[in-house]
């Protein structure tokens, strides 16, 4: 097992590609916490972790965006478990068809500060738990948006370039102790995948048209990156963007 011991934390756990990553994770010998605002479907997630896992598996309610949260979240599974060793940032919104000028300040902070914000806070309060151990491991999710644009979505790909930045800015600060690396999904289906787009079912063909492999992505492609990254089979990775797409960038 590749991480059996190790203590992880995901933020957004309770869907989509945290979800996955817990699962992977729980299957991979960690005690899982998972974060995020809505009770029911950390429940879920920690349900079927226990279901499909075993293992230890417990659910913080709490919203990433406020300081008192992210650091009772940390709190909570030190109290619990004894320590951190692993983060993984997930938790994040989308919007999109809004170009700048239509972007109203309001959907701008929250952007932000639900994709940005947030990792900013959660590590804040986990890095010194995990030095305090002797290190650890920190993913941040970011996107192939932070590399590339698309139309109406300004604020979205501000705030996961910021992210990438953010990765290595605390790469550097960190190393040797703590790695931090980022991870930059393309289109994956998941429940943000109908944020604006209802319709997506039907769209799911013609999009997968525009990747090199030929669909789009799965949470699981996703959370696979995500276990290696986390791992010490990347005991010598630190400051990268591993950009998990199916090829669409190489175009």
């Amino acid at each position: 097992m590749r991480i059996e011991s190790k203590v992880a934390i995901i933020t957004g756990g309770g869907s989509g590609i945290g979800r996955a990553t817990a699962l992977f994770f729980a299957k991979e010998g960690a005690s899982v916490v998972v974060a995020g605002r809505r009770e029911d479907p950390l429940v879920e997630t920690a349900d079927e972790m226990q279901r499909e896992a075993g293992g230890d598996a417990y659910y913080v309610v709490g919203d990433v965006t406020k300081g008192e949260d992210a650091t009772r979240i940390v709190e909570e599974t030190v109290s619990r478990f004894g320590r951190v060793d692993i983060l993984f940032n997930n938790a994040g919104e989308i919007r999109r068809d809004l170009p700048l000028d239509k972007t109203e300040e309001d959907v701008w902070d929250s952007v932000i500060r639900s994709n940005l914000k947030g990792v900013y806070l959660v590590s804040r309060a986990a890095i010194p738990a995990m030095l305090k151990n002797g290190g650890g491991s920190i993913v941040n999710n970011a996107s192939s948006l932070a590399l590339v644009a698309i139309p109406g979505s300004a604020a979205y790909s501000a705030a996961k370039g910021a992210v990438v930045s953010l990765s290595r800015s605390m790469a550097l600060d960190y190393a040797p102790k703590i790695r931090v690396n980022a991870v930059s999904p393309g289109l994956v289906h998941t429940p943000l995948s109908y944020v604006d787009r209802p319709n997506f079912d039907e769209l799911k063909g013609d999009l997968a048209a525009d990747f090199p492999m030929g669909r789009i992505g799965s949470p699981e492609d996703v959370a696979s990156a995500v276990l290696f990254l986390a791992s010490d089979e990347a005991s010598w990775i630190t400051g990268t963007n591993l950009v998990v797409d199916g090829g669409a960038m190489i175009r």
